[in-house]
């Protein structure tokens, strides 16, 4: 198979429909030649989804219920790598593509590599490649001339296990010090890494038609990882996140660290001066020796509860407790 392409196409596997549309009798679904021409169809509609491409090595499953991807690769229009994915399997119904629509279920992901990457002046790279970013954001030429007109790209019921995610954002060479940091393109980037993930998702919206629904929408039931900045090890998480541009938008009931759990409700921007934080966090019961990395002003050793309402100032983090 040619290095071949994937994601509208998947559209066109609802039903026995795909096989009508290629000339195949629905049989011939069930036979090797018969697969390898619907799967070249699935992937050669891709360029017509995304901002970039996506190759997959091989192609198993249902093309009526449910198909399993091995080897997934998706890179951006800049030819820089957003994932690495050895398995993937998603499940859908023909109603999951109708109206142009693209709402997927069951989508399970094992052992991807994930790099969120937001270049200068740019929304993050999952915003460009899926056709999410604001319409206030001037997109480049490229990805304007390929970019047709909004859909909605979502998925249900998504499982993420023993993920790797890296964040890449601008970085002000003054305020590197500390932290972990590579040259790319435009400039300093700062690496946050995400190890261990793991994650059950019931609803992710990657693009929508509905312009105040312009960023990427994560329904959290449940997350785990290990954070290298600040230095976390998170075992729960239910609520919601927003990536829009370089703001991440939290709405969390819980977030839970092995002997700590809050509610976290504000906005971290993501900038070439740092986390700029606006922050409302009402502890039920904390132990400051495991956020001391995030919160460096409380003193070691203790236990409590209380609200933190948390700021950013020109060079410093403004707790207000109660």
């Amino acid at each position: 198979m040619k290095r071949p392409r994937l994601l509208r196409g998947l559209a066109l596997a609802g039903s026995w429909v795909i096989g009508v549309a290629a000339g195949i009798p629905v049989a011939g679904l069930q036979t090797e030649s018969g697969r390898a021409v619907i799967s070249q169809t699935i992937l050669d509609a891709a360029n017509e989804a995304i901002n970039g491409s996506i190759t997959v090595e091989g192609i198993d499953g249902s093309f009526v219920t449910g198909l399993q991807m091995l080897d997934v690769q998706i890179r951006g229009i800049d030819g820089e790598v957003f994932a690495e994915i050895p398995e993937l399997a998603v499940g859908y119904g023909l109603r999951d593509f109708l109206g142009g629509r693209v709402v997927l279920g069951r989508l399970t992901l094992t052992s991807p590599r994930i790099a969120l990457i937001q270049p200068r002046g740019r929304p993050m790279n999952v915003q460009e490649i899926f056709g999410s970013s604001g319409d206030e954001v001037e997109q480049p030429d490229s990805l304007e001339a390929r970019a047709g007109s909004r859909r909605l790209i979502a998925f249900r019921d998504v499982a993420i296990t023993d993920a790797e995610v890296t964040i890449r954002t601008p970085l002000d060479s003054n305020r590197a010090v500390g932290r972990e940091s590579e040259d790319g393109v435009g400039g300093l980037m700062w690496i946050r890494r995400f190890s261990d993930f793991s994650a059950m998702l019931p609803y992710v919206r990657i693009a929508s038609p509905e312009p105040e629904e312009n960023g990427v929408r994560f329904d959290v039931a449940s997350i785990s990882a290990a954070i290298s900045h600040p230095a976390l090890e998170l075992t729960g998480a239910r609520g919601t996140v927003e990536i829009r541009n370089d703001s991440v938008l939290l709405n969390l009931a819980e977030v839970s660290l092995p002997a700590s759990t809050a509610e976290v409700y504000g906005v971290i921007d993501l900038n070439g001066e740092g986390e700029q934080y606006d922050l409302d966090v009402r502890a039920h019961g904390v132990a400051t020796n495991q956020i001391s990395s995030l919160v460096d002003v409380l003193p070691a050793g203790m236990s409590g509860r209380g609200r933190f309402i948390v700021g950013s100032l020109p060079n410093a983090v403004e707790f207000e407790g109660t």
